[in-house]
């Protein structure tokens, strides 16, 4: 079968078409995924950056209760209510980056670890929270109790996710 210049040039037309066609849906294809995988990285990234900064809160919470210990020695009005506030403010950051970790779009994995860290995070809040205040207030309780709040600290330590 012989073909035409016509003809030819149809079929070159259509094949070119085809190619083009197909390579438009390739692209459309790899842009979507780079997309998803854009936004997974931007999740992933937020999420570690939260952990990161909660590591760091949780480190500031026991430097906050031996500066709640030291303050009392001291006696001095205005390093007590320093390290309230600083204790205040580091829970509160603490318990939003939570919030935020729970929010992120992560994986099914971090959301498990996260929610089996939980009540160590909660015990170690608390905790923390009380030995500055029997710092304060009851310095003598406070040796008595420093243990068992260091303790909490080392269990959030080895089980805080990485």
């Amino acid at each position: 079968m012989r073909l035409t210049i016509k003809q030819r040039l149809l079929l070159i037309n259509l094949a070119t078409l085809v190619f083009v066609t197909v390579i438009g849906l390739v692209g459309y294809r790899a842009v979507h995924v780079l997309d998803a995988s854009m936004d997974a990285i931007s999740a992933n990234s937020n999420a570690i950056k939260d952990q990161l900064q909660a590591d760091q809160a949780h480190d500031a919470l026991r430097a906050d209760v031996l500066a709640a210990r030291l303050a009392a020695e001291r006696s001095d009005p205005a390093e007590i209510k320093e390290v309230r506030q600083d204790t205040a403010e580091h829970i509160a950051l603490f318990r939003k980056l939570l919030k935020e970790m729970d929010a992120a779009h992560t994986n099914a994995e971090v959301r498990a670890a996260m929610e089996k860290v939980r009540p160590d995070v909660e015990r170690y809040l608390k905790s923390a929270a009380e030995m500055v205040e029997l710092s304060l207030t009851r310095p003598a309780a406070a040796q008595a109790a420093f243990p068992a709040f260091m303790d909490s600290f080392r269990v959030l330590e080895k089980a805080w996710p990485r």
